[in-house]
């Protein structure tokens, strides 16, 4: 007989009941569990969806950090705890070159940098560029970042901008030194000139030689208040054929004196009329003939030749089978005080230059060692040409 069978009725019950309670309690305790399980389970979907909305805000933040790193105008270099470039953007791409992105950053500054100079605040880089270079740590990440900004515009412009305040003071003293050195220079001039007529043979070529050097003095003395003073044309109307012509006619006797042939070329049918000032366009084409006839010398040819553009603008063109410009030195033939000559002052081309510009008009020079030069001056017009009452065409300037 088992041991159930011993159990009395009242203590199966009693055991009953234990194992009732029992499974009502483990019941509700899985209901607990199961409620607490549901709960967590919620809490880590919303971790879960948290975590990936933080992920794709990361991707998106990377993305805009990388569009924004390749749009910065500066180069920007990331180096390692060991210095070596693990990262950089287009802009640092285009001013080092490559290969950059493995490379230890000391190879790459004796590679790219004249290191050798004394400022310190810009660097000259081997392809001639300025930049500055600043560097900042990583934080708490081994590293350092470098910045690197082209300053090679900024420079020029710094440059230029001191260059055009020592023009404007050197300016404002050449201008009243020569105010004073052209009255008693007027004066000596007449009277060599009257002696220069009626010396004897013995003193001809002597006072000859004095006479020309005091006109290229007077030369000098014009081009520097030219350079200085001129600004605002006195504007008329001007038709090019007589302005050249007069030209034509005041250059015969110094290409004669030279040895050297000039003429003008010019559709006498095609009547160019432009508002601009008369001495101020003479004296500038004056400028550049007697430069091409010097040039050339015995033997040389200078040709003139006016002509109106497609877009009915005019055109003169003074051309010359002289020696040529070195094509070193032909960008800077326009800049004050620079020329070839020893005795020269190097403001002619400049004076014409300005002369044009306040024109709105645009000069240029083409040329090739041994093949002679050109310069031509484009004056801005009206657009079209018309006809006059005699039936000729006329370009009126604007």
């Amino acid at each position: 007989m088992d041991a159930a069978d011993k159990l009395t009725p009242e203590q199966l019950g009693q055991a009953f009941e234990i194992f009732n309670n029992a499974s009502r309690d483990l019941e509700s305790a899985y209901r607990v569990l199961e409620t607490r399980i549901d709960h967590l389970t919620g809490e880590l979907e919303q971790a879960r969806a948290l975590q990936q909305r933080e992920a794709v805000a990361r991707v998106a933040l990377a993305d805009r950090l990388q569009t924004l790193l390749a749009a910065l105008p500066g180069g920007v270099v990331v180096l390692d705890g060991n210095g070596i470039i693990s990262s950089t953007n287009p802009a640092a791409r285009q001013l080092l070159g490559e290969p950059l992105e493995g490379e230890p950053w000391y190879r790459v500054l004796h590679r790219c940098f004249e290191l050798d100079m004394d400022d310190d605040q810009e660097l000259k880089l081997r392809n001639d560029s300025w930049v500055t270079v600043e560097t900042s740590d990583l934080g708490t990440t081994p590293g350092q970042i470098i910045l690197v900004n082209d300053v090679t515009e900024l420079r020029a412009m710094r440059q230029k901008t001191e260059l055009n305040k020592r023009l404007a003071s050197m300016g404002e003293m050449a201008a009243r030194l020569a105010h004073q050195i052209r009255t008693p220079l007027s004066s000596a001039l007449l009277y060599v000139s009257r002696i220069r007529k009626s010396a004897p043979g013995e003193v001809a070529a002597p006072v000859e030689r004095v006479y020309q050097s005091m006109k290229q003095i007077e030369t000098m003395v014009a081009d520097m208040l030219g350079f200085v003073r001129y600004s605002h044309p006195v504007t008329s109307t001007v038709d090019m054929a007589e302005i050249m012509n007069e030209l034509l006619e005041g250059l015969r006797p110094i290409a004669d004196q030279h040895g050297c042939t000039i003429d003008f070329q010019y559709r006498k049918e095609q009547k160019i009329l432009v508002t601009a000032d008369r001495q101020a366009l003479l004296g500038a084409f004056q400028n550049i003939a007697v430069n091409a006839i010097q040039i050339c010398g015995h033997g040389g040819e200078v040709r003139m030749q006016s002509s109106i553009t497609p877009e009915g603008n005019a055109v003169l063109t003074f051309e010359d089978n002289g020696p040529g410009i070195e094509q070193a030195i032909k960008d800077r033939i326009f800049e004050p005080f620079f020329t070839r000559r020893a005795n020269g002052v190097g403001l002619g081309l400049s004076v014409v230059k300005r002369v044009v510009d306040s024109h709105h008009g645009t000069i240029s020079a083409t040329s090739s060692p041994g093949q002679g030069s050109c310069f031509r001056i484009e004056l801005p017009t009206m657009p079209g040409t018309k006809r006059n009452t005699d039936g000729e065409e006329v370009c009126y300037g604007g």
